[in-house]
């Protein structure tokens, strides 16, 4: 089953139903791998598509703590997030979704390409 990876403080929000999405950046260059070469965790994920189901894994303690489901992908700069892309990942408005995205992403460019994940949780484990 393919894979989803999230910070252990995002667990209870997606075991809760309150984060039913998931912002990634996705950087302009490097994205490639030659034959052969291992992909990265966030190459791994960019190959969701609606519909999938994939294990919700702990970085915290690398264990699956959810099966989701796919709904929806949609790229988005950075700079275009919106207070609706914000609370879907439980976060007041599109100004703290920044902060929190800046905080894992501290190189992330105003108009970097941001991919996001709209998902139900269909199992907590």
């Amino acid at each position: 089953m393919k894979k989803l990876f999230f910070s252990q403080r995002y667990v209870d929000w997606i075991r809760d139903g309150l984060k039913t999405a998931t912002a990634r950046y996705r950087p302009a260059t490097g994205a490639e791998n030659l034959e052969g070469e291992e992909l990265e965790d966030w190459q791994l994920e960019d190959q969701l598509r609606a519909g999938d189901l994939c294990e919700a894994i702990s970085d915290g303690d690398n264990e699956c703590f959810a099966v989701l489901r796919i709904d929806a992908v949609e790229d988005v700069s950075f700079d275009a997030l919106t207070d609706t892309h914000a609370q879907v990942e439980n976060f007041s408005g599109a100004d703290d979704l920044r902060q929190a995205l800046k905080f894992h992403y501290p190189s992330i460019p105003e108009d970097g390409t941001i991919r996001i994940f709209r998902f139900a949780c269909v199992e907590r484990r």
